[in-house]
Formats: structure tokens, sequence, C-alpha cells
């Protein structure tokens, strides 16, 4: 069996996470996969962080339903916010990862999905072998850490839209989690995938793929971005003039 598990982190964004998960075409995506073949099983999972909106209680309605429903949903809650890099550890890790080829997919919850081949397109070349980590926000950082868009020669993809091959995450392999120092949020996108690629995987940007990003900044988001950015720097003095060719 050949198992692809969405990962989803939600907090307070009742109608953002309702939207994607009663999305037609969210669920035609996830079909394709299980129609591979009878191997191929397919699972979204939504970490909870604490939500008071009536989240949980959405999420307990669809995760209620008998598990053959192809639009059941685990939902998993958690009585405090751990974070993007915090969030998607305890996900990772409750996968219990077996298959060096099974694979991850991170969707932010403002994702809107425009097609149903997202997901066929979004993994297409983990499954054809030519990449680990496939991604469509894709980007290089310079020497001060500031990102810009190059889909030619990327360093990084987003996290919010970002396909991996399992065993990136598996102990006693690549072993390699999110740096949770980066919480709440910004730049442990960044951190991981330079650090995936220092150790030889494949990183490919596949563009359009049919999954529109909505985000809504905030000033306090604004903060944050910038302290993950002065931790980033401080992390990687001296080495970010070496990934720069």
């Amino acid at each position: 069996m050949r198992n692809l598990s969405i990962l989803i982190l939600t907090r307070n964004r009742l109608a953002m996470i309702r939207r994607l998960l009663s999305s037609g075409m969210f669920w035609d995506g996830l079909s394709w996969w299980r129609n591979l073949s009878f191997e191929h099983y397919a699972d979204v999972i939504v970490l909870n962080q604490n939500s008071t909106d009536g989240t949980a209680e959405y999420l307990n309605d669809l995760h209620s339903r008998p598990y053959a429903d192809p639009q059941w949903v685990e939902h998993v809650p958690m009585n405090y916010n751990a974070g993007c890099a915090g969030g998607r550890n305890a996900l990772v890790s409750r996968l219990h990862l077996q298959r060096l080829d099974d694979i991850v997919v991170f969707l932010d919850d403002d994702i809107v999905p425009t097609s149903a081949q997202w997901l066929e397109r979004l993994v297409a070349p983990i499954l054809a072998g030519e990449a680990d980590i496939s991604g469509v926000d894709c980007r290089r950082i310079d020497v001060h850490g500031m990102t810009y868009v190059d889909a030619s020669a990327p360093h990084y993809v987003s996290g919010g839209w970002m396909a991996v091959r399992a065993e990136l995450f598996m102990i006693g392999r690549y072993g390699l989690y999110f740096d949770d120092q980066f919480n709440p949020n910004y730049y442990e996108d960044v951190d991981w995938c330079l650090r995936a690629t220092a150790l030889g995987a494949r990183l490919v940007c596949v563009g359009e793929i049919g999954l529109l990003h909505t985000p809504e900044p905030t000033i306090g988001q604004n903060l944050a971005g910038d302290a993950s950015r002065v931790k980033f720097l401080k992390k990687w003095a001296g080495k970010l003039e070496g990934i720069q060719t």
C-alpha cells in the first residue's frame, strides 16, 4: 500500500477551513490518487490549534462520518497553538511513516483548489522519481535573508502547498523535522528546504497547478516574519553566501 497524507493546520479560521474541505475539486484531487490502484490510500488530517470559533464542532462532524466515507477527515484537537513548525511536526509524528515512498502533502487552510488535477500535478515529479520535494510557490533567498520568486532555480518552496517524499521525515533516514524556533510562523519552510537540499534532497517547482493561495496578512504576522528572519539569519550566518550559485 502506498499512502498519501494531506496535512492541514488551522486556528480560528472556520470560514477558510470549511471552504477548503467543502470544495469538490479538493476531493476530486484525492479521488485521482485513490483510483490509481486499490493499494493507493489517501487521508486528510487537520490539526486544530485551540480554535474557539466553531472550528472544532465543524471538524468533529466530518470526523464522525463513517471511516469509509471518501470525505472523512481526521480531526486532531490541540489545546494550545504549536505554530507552523510545531504543528507540522506533530502531524508528521502522528503518521508513523513506514514506507520511504509514501507522500506527505502540506496545505494551508486558506488554499482554494481551482482544478481537479491539483494533486496529480503537485506530486507528479515525486511519482516520476525526479524530486523528493515539490511545491508551487518557489523562491530563492539572498544573503540578507530576503526572499524573491524564482521558479528556475529555487532554494525552497513554500510549506503551505508542498509535497514531500516520506523518507525525508523518517528517523534513521533523513529525519528532518521543522525547527520550532521559527514558531509561530515564517522561515520554517525556508530553513527546512535548505537543510533537506544540503543533504541531497531534490527540490522541484511545479508552478501553476490549480491551487490559489488567499492569505490575509496582519500586523502581527508581519512582526512574526521579522522576528523569524532574525532567527534565520543567526542560524544560517556565514552559510547563505555558499548557496547563491
